[in-house]
């Protein structure tokens, strides 16, 4: 028996499913990678943002603590002259030098692997139990322009990129 010449249009519709999936799996592929990392940059600019805030706290309220001299005593330093000294605690003093050593950068890595983003994210979560703490100690609280206090804002921006992973470029 001889093949028929037509034979081979009868799976043209095949050939051609089968090459645009090839096609697209591999463009797809290349597509979530890039994504994939500027979703994880993102994540890491946030997390950073996070703990330069906190790392800036912490070295107010530092400043602000009476053995270090306090505000009062600093004539330099004009732009805090208007920011109360704390009261002698020295539970409130372990605290912030407990926070100071969370939120220490040249202590931080940037290295992207499993312990080392494991341990920047609970060195975080550390800080921001200890911000609280110190907080409540002293009566302040850090109020976003919402109303929000860092940590709820943090979660409602991890929430909503989550959320909306494909869309993250477009906002």
């Amino acid at each position: 028996m001889a093949t028929d010449p037509f034979d081979s249009l009868f799976s043209l519709e095949d050939q051609y499913y089968d090459e645009g999936y090839r096609e697209g799996h591999r463009d797809g592929l290349q597509q979530s990678e890039l994504e994939a990392r500027l979703f994880g940059i993102e994540k890491g600019f946030e997390k950073f943002v996070i703990m330069g805030k906190l790392q800036a706290r912490a070295k107010i309220w530092a400043a602000r603590l009476p053995h270090q001299g306090g505000v009062e005593a600093s004539s330099s330093n004009k732009t805090m002259a208007s920011v109360p000294t704390l009261s002698a605690n020295p539970r409130l003093e372990k605290h912030i030098g407990t926070l100071l050593e969370l939120v220490d950068s040249t202590t931080l890595s940037i290295v992207n692997t499993d312990d080392d983003v494991g341990d920047f994210d609970e060195r975080l979560r550390r800080a921001q139990a200890k911000v609280k703490i110190i907080e409540r100690m002293i009566g302040e609280e850090d109020i976003e322009s919402n109303g929000e206090t860092n940590n709820q804002n943090a979660t409602a921006v991890n929430s909503t990129a989550t959320k909306n992973m494909e869309d993250f470029g477009l906002r």
